[in-house]
Protein backbone atom coordinates (compact mmCIF):
# COMPACT_ATOMS: atom_id res chain seq x y z
CA UNK A 1 0.00 0.00 0.00
CA UNK A 2 2.76 2.60 0.83
CA UNK A 3 4.17 2.13 -2.34
CA UNK A 4 1.60 3.35 -4.33
CA UNK A 5 1.33 5.96 -1.96
CA UNK A 6 4.82 6.96 -2.21
CA UNK A 7 4.34 6.93 -6.18
CA UNK A 8 1.20 8.91 -6.43
CA UNK A 9 3.08 11.34 -3.98
CA UNK A 10 5.99 11.31 -6.61
CA UNK A 11 3.62 11.49 -9.07
CA UNK A 12 1.82 14.81 -7.89
CA UNK A 13 5.84 16.40 -7.01
CA UNK A 14 7.06 15.73 -10.82
CA UNK A 15 3.47 17.40 -12.17
CA UNK A 16 3.82 20.42 -9.67
CA UNK A 17 7.41 21.06 -10.33
CA UNK A 18 6.86 20.81 -13.79
CA UNK A 19 3.84 23.11 -14.14
CA UNK A 20 5.76 25.41 -12.26
CA UNK A 21 8.92 25.57 -14.93
CA UNK A 22 6.80 25.86 -16.91
CA UNK A 23 5.63 28.80 -15.56
CA UNK A 24 8.70 30.45 -14.72
CA UNK A 25 9.73 30.13 -18.69
CA UNK A 26 6.56 31.97 -19.10
CA UNK A 27 7.30 34.47 -17.04
CA UNK A 28 8.95 37.98 -18.18
CA UNK A 29 11.71 37.81 -15.63
CA UNK A 30 13.65 35.60 -17.31
CA UNK A 31 13.48 36.36 -20.66
CA UNK A 32 16.97 37.11 -21.83
CA UNK A 33 16.60 36.77 -25.92
CA UNK A 34 14.66 39.44 -28.24
CA UNK A 35 13.35 37.84 -31.38
CA UNK A 36 13.43 40.69 -34.22
CA UNK A 37 10.62 39.14 -36.67
CA UNK A 38 10.20 40.08 -40.35
CA UNK A 39 7.52 42.26 -39.48
CA UNK A 40 9.52 44.11 -37.59
CA UNK A 41 8.34 42.97 -34.23
CA UNK A 42 10.12 42.08 -31.40
CA UNK A 43 9.72 39.19 -29.07
CA UNK A 44 11.36 38.34 -25.69
CA UNK A 45 11.30 34.95 -24.32
CA UNK A 46 14.05 32.67 -22.75
CA UNK A 47 16.81 31.43 -24.50
CA UNK A 48 16.23 28.27 -22.67
CA UNK A 49 12.88 27.59 -24.13
CA UNK A 50 14.42 28.48 -27.51
CA UNK A 51 17.47 25.68 -26.54
CA UNK A 52 14.85 23.61 -26.01
CA UNK A 53 12.16 23.44 -28.94
CA UNK A 54 14.82 24.68 -31.53
CA UNK A 55 18.24 22.32 -32.00
CA UNK A 56 19.41 24.94 -34.86
CA UNK A 57 18.53 27.56 -32.01
CA UNK A 58 20.55 25.83 -29.47
CA UNK A 59 23.84 25.43 -31.62
CA UNK A 60 23.40 29.37 -32.08
CA UNK A 61 23.03 30.51 -28.70
CA UNK A 62 26.21 27.61 -27.44
CA UNK A 63 28.23 29.67 -30.05
CA UNK A 64 27.57 33.27 -27.97
CA UNK A 65 27.61 30.94 -24.83
CA UNK A 66 28.28 33.80 -21.86
CA UNK A 67 26.15 36.55 -23.22
CA UNK A 68 23.45 38.07 -20.77
CA UNK A 69 21.18 38.89 -23.70
CA UNK A 70 21.06 37.61 -26.93
CA UNK A 71 19.57 39.24 -30.18
CA UNK A 72 17.94 36.70 -33.22
CA UNK A 73 16.85 38.28 -36.42
CA UNK A 74 14.50 35.45 -37.86
CA UNK A 75 13.82 37.20 -41.54
CA UNK A 76 11.62 34.59 -42.51
CA UNK A 77 9.24 34.95 -39.75
CA UNK A 78 6.38 36.64 -38.55
CA UNK A 79 5.78 37.57 -35.13
CA UNK A 80 2.28 36.16 -35.19
CA UNK A 81 3.36 33.01 -36.05
CA UNK A 82 6.16 33.21 -33.46
CA UNK A 83 3.64 34.34 -30.90
CA UNK A 84 1.19 31.44 -32.02
CA UNK A 85 4.19 28.84 -31.67
CA UNK A 86 5.24 30.07 -28.48
CA UNK A 87 1.99 30.24 -26.98
CA UNK A 88 1.16 26.41 -28.29
CA UNK A 89 4.79 24.94 -26.96
CA UNK A 90 3.46 26.44 -23.28
CA UNK A 91 -0.10 24.40 -23.49
CA UNK A 92 1.70 21.12 -24.74
CA UNK A 93 4.28 21.72 -21.60
CA UNK A 94 1.47 21.92 -19.17
CA UNK A 95 -0.58 19.19 -21.02
CA UNK A 96 -3.41 20.62 -22.92
CA UNK A 97 -3.61 18.10 -25.61
CA UNK A 98 -6.86 19.28 -26.95
CA UNK A 99 -5.28 20.44 -30.23
CA UNK A 100 -5.50 20.80 -33.56
CA UNK A 101 -3.58 19.23 -36.32
CA UNK A 102 -3.23 22.94 -37.89
CA UNK A 103 -1.81 24.05 -34.34
CA UNK A 104 0.63 20.82 -34.27
CA UNK A 105 1.74 21.39 -37.71
CA UNK A 106 2.63 25.47 -37.43
CA UNK A 107 4.77 24.13 -34.32
CA UNK A 108 6.56 21.44 -36.17
CA UNK A 109 7.30 23.60 -38.71
CA UNK A 110 9.07 25.82 -36.12
CA UNK A 111 11.20 23.10 -34.96
CA UNK A 112 12.63 23.05 -38.17
CA UNK A 113 13.79 26.18 -38.19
Amino acid sequence: MSWSVNTIYKDIYRDQVWLSICGELENDLYHDTTIQCKDGESIRISSFLLATISPYISSILRTMHGLEEYYLVMIDVDSSQLKEMLQLTFRIMRGEWGLELKELMSWMIFLLI
